[in-house]
């Protein structure tokens, strides 16, 4: 869902859409048509909504004396990511205060809005309520900022990511935003077509696609570094440091081998120079898959495989390597075709330690460009438990996790996040030790909580949720306290099967344990001979699974 400004200013009304200024002076007024206007999706091909619509502006202040609040009609309970979206100019506020009121209580961001702007930004995930509630369902401006009469811009908010709006061959895809490719998503981004989404005269949307995301990294930088169509193209003005293309790769090797880990840079731009827009040599994107590839493989064979295989790193003009003026790689993990680079794919404790030696990787390339010291946020903490006192308060209790492969990542506090009955997680209680106790609860109320470790590096994921109670009913509490212990402490990949060329993941025989919510999952397998070759998308051969299930 999408609250826009526009609403209230061409009704005259919107329950969603609320303003207030206390002073003359900070009277909200209508700005410069720069702004989205959502309008009544779905949107045709190269349609931007941004720079359609109006904006309010006001002034800021020392002191909050302006505001304007977006409440949104939550169609269910649950968790919903936020984002905003204003008009950017050099006279803008640097530290605009925008406050997320949500089921967990309140979260407050300050927002350069001199860049970014005219594009949707991510704030995070909250849960909310269904329904109206301006106290604990909504997303406020407010005006006070550390220096007062800079410009400050209301235009919109969205609720959640929503489904695919953009128009090819007369319809939509029908898939959430998220799985659409990039052109699609980059359109409804409010992203100008020719400079970044739109590069084969709308006859290509596949080669649109991979291109486009590199265009994009150059259009959130800007000049000298914007889009290979127009280098000075002022873009968003954001700084971006690196950009890495994710891919898999195809190939099939000897059983019980892995076809392992490639990475692809370019020396050379789309312009054939061999030098960034800023004057940095492209060799630097030699460093950066080197880094990146050296961190992923000595992870993997610490952990999970000793022999997973290291290719090539290869010098090479493909379009996510070539196209992005900053540092920038093309990583194929694994083949998504061979049996054994799949058991561990298939594996979410495997993907959890590719995915934080890539962060690894980046970070230590970074610090290396910047000389400056690295330190690698934590890992997760372990041996999470909760008692209730004698008090009717609950003592936590829990241990640090040592990471063996980074010395920096050792925990230096904890925060401690708590939530009530159905509400969302409060912002967290900062700690320095290993065990917290916390007020008394109120009968008749499930209390959840659960862990994370600080160091200067960042904050770990977070731990198993913990819950605790006490009823407020006499014969229950006659009955005595009870103990509830976490036997799931298991996450792994499904079963497999290895009978000479009968091969494959057997969910049958045991489905695995994701992480959380396992969103990759795109059915159980049923081509099992590796005879089977592949024939058409629809009939991929060894390794098809119930895809459309």
């Amino acid at each position: 869902m999408v609250i826009d400004n526009d609403d209230a200013v061409t009704t005259g009304k919107s329950p969603g859409f609320k303003q207030w200024s206390a002073t003359k002076n900070s009277t909200w007024i209508n700005g410069d048509s720069c702004g989205l206007h959502y309008g009544t999706p779905p949107y045709p091909a190269n349609f931007n909504p941004f720079g359609q619509g109006g904006q309010l502006t006001t002034r800021t202040d020392t002191v909050i004396s302006a505001s304007v609040k977006w409440i949104p009609n939550i169609p269910e309970s649950g968790d919903y990511a936020v984002y905003i979206t204003w008009c950017a100019t050099d006279s803008s506020a640097t530290d605009a205060h925008y406050r997320i009121l949500h089921a967990g209580g309140t979260t407050d961001f300050r927002v350069n809005q001199r860049i970014g702007g005219n594009t949707w930004q991510y704030l995070g995930k909250f849960r909310f309520s269904a329904g109206y509630d301006a106290e604990k369902g909504a997303v406020e401006l407010l005006n006070d900022a550390s220096r007062g009469g800079q410009n400050l811009s209301a235009d919109a908010v969205r609720f959640g990511g929503g489904m695919g709006m953009v128009m090819r061959k007369g319809r939509t895809s029908g898939r959430p935003k998220f799985v659409e490719g990039s052109r699609y998503y980059l359109q409804y981004m409010g992203m100008p077509d020719t400079l970044v989404y739109n590069l084969n005269d709308d006859k290509n949307d596949y080669k649109d696609d991979y291109q486009s995301r590199g265009e994009y990294a150059n259009y959130l930088n800007g000049a000298p570094a914007g889009p290979t169509n127009h280098r000075d193209a002022s873009g968003l003005g954001i700084p971006i440091d690196i950009s890495m293309a994710f891919h898999t790769d195809a190939g099939i090797t000897n059983p019980d081998t892995t076809v392992g880990t490639l990475m692809i840079y370019s020396l050379t731009g789309t312009d054939s120079t061999r030098t960034f827009p800023n004057g940095m040599s492209r060799l630097a994107n030699r460093d950066l898959a080197d880094v990146l590839q050296s961190q992923i493989v000595r992870d993997i064979q610490m952990n999970f495989d000793s022999t997973w295989h290291r290719r090539h790193l290869m010098d090479a003009l493909y379009s996510e390597a070539a196209r992005p003026n900053m540092p920038g790689v093309l990583l194929e993990l694994l083949s998504h075709q061979n049996f054994t680079d799949m058991k561990f794919a298939s594996d979410p404790a495997f993907r959890f330690d590719v995915a934080r030696a890539i962060y690894k990787g980046m970070l230590k390339y970074l610090s290396f460009q910047n000389n400056r010291a690295y330190i690698v946020q934590p890992l997760p903490i372990k041996k999470f438990e909760a008692n209730l006192t004698d008090s009717n308060t609950v003592m936590l209790r829990w241990k640090p996790e040592y990471d063996p492969l980074e010395l920096t990542a050792v925990a230096k506090s904890y925060r401690i996040y708590t939530r009530m009955g159905e509400t969302g997680f409060d912002n967290g209680t900062a700690v320095a030790t290993t065990q917290f106790e916390t007020q008394k609860l109120e009968p008749g109320k499930i209390y959840a909580f659960r862990v994370t470790a600080v160091n200067e590096g960042g904050e770990s994921f977070p731990s198993a949720t913990l819950a605790a109670a006490i009823s407020n009913e006499l014969k229950i509490m006659r009955a005595g306290t009870v103990l509830i212990v976490d036997g799931f402490d298991r996450v792994s990949g499904p079963a497999t099967m290895a009978y000479d060329k009968f091969q494959g993941l057997a969910n049958f025989i045991d489905a695995g344990v994701p992480d959380g919510i396992d969103i990759n999952y795109t059915g159980e397998q049923y081509a099992f001979d590796q005879s089977e070759i592949f024939a058409t998308n629809a009939f991929p051969g060894h390794g098809a699974s119930y895809a459309n299930e």
